[in-house]
């Protein structure tokens, strides 16, 4: 999909909302988060076809999706302190740029399929370290989507919130491999079936 920059940041934009949807203090409707992060995926690559201020492009698309979605998610905490807020949502969104930047550098560097792959090592790792400094802010890690479904997580006994997590980023890889593939018709689907057959399995678990 070849279409401008400003487009792409407005998609962005749009996925960040369908991210924060996904949690229980702002709508709980977490099917979204299934698919919310493909735009993000799709972002990262794409970008790497830009010759011209890629990084700068990169940097800033990545910290607006993070930015939306830290504001939307939580946006009651201003009514502690709408200062302490602000500080919150800017910061909270640069630390969560980090692995999203690094992911589209990997993608570029070493290909597209272990870009993926990196995704879910930069990302699992960065809510390991975010869960046990000081600056903690565990409350959108991707496995809190599911906070008001119980009887859909009781395996979190086994892995904890990280577990969920996983379940959305191998999800939204899927989704977005899937279409990629058919976008570019690279593949038949007579060989696209089994990446759908897993996309339901996924969804289903």
């Amino acid at each position: 999909m070849n279409i401008g920059y400003v487009k792409q940041v407005l998609i962005l934009v749009l996925s960040g909302i369908l991210m924060a949807i996904s949690f229980p203090a702002t709508g709980g409707f977490f099917p979204l988060i299934f698919f919310a992060l493909v735009p993000v995926i799709w972002f990262n690559i794409a970008i790497n076809h830009n010759k011209k201020y890629r990084l700068l492009k990169r940097f800033f698309g990545n910290y607006i999706w993070a930015l939306t979605f830290n504001f939307v998610a939580t946006w009651w905490i201003k009514n502690a302190s709408l200062e302490g807020a602000m500080m919150a949502f800017f910061a909270n969104a640069l630390l969560m740029t980090i692995p999203f930047f690094f992911f589209g550098f990997f993608t570029r560097v070493l290909g597209e399929s272990k870009g993926l792959i990196s995704l879910l090592a930069l990302w699992l790792s960065f809510e390991h370290i975010h869960h046990q400094w000081d600056l903690s802010w565990p409350w959108l890690s991707f496995g809190n989507a599911f906070g008001t479904q119980p009887w859909l997580i009781q395996w979190y006994e086994y892995s904890g919130i990280q577990g969920g997590t996983l379940w959305v980023l191998l999800a939204n890889i899927l989704i977005y491999i899937v279409f990629r593939n058919i976008k570019l018709r690279k593949e038949s689907m007579a060989v696209q079936t089994p990446n759908i057959v897993g996309l339901l399995f996924l969804l289903a678990v």
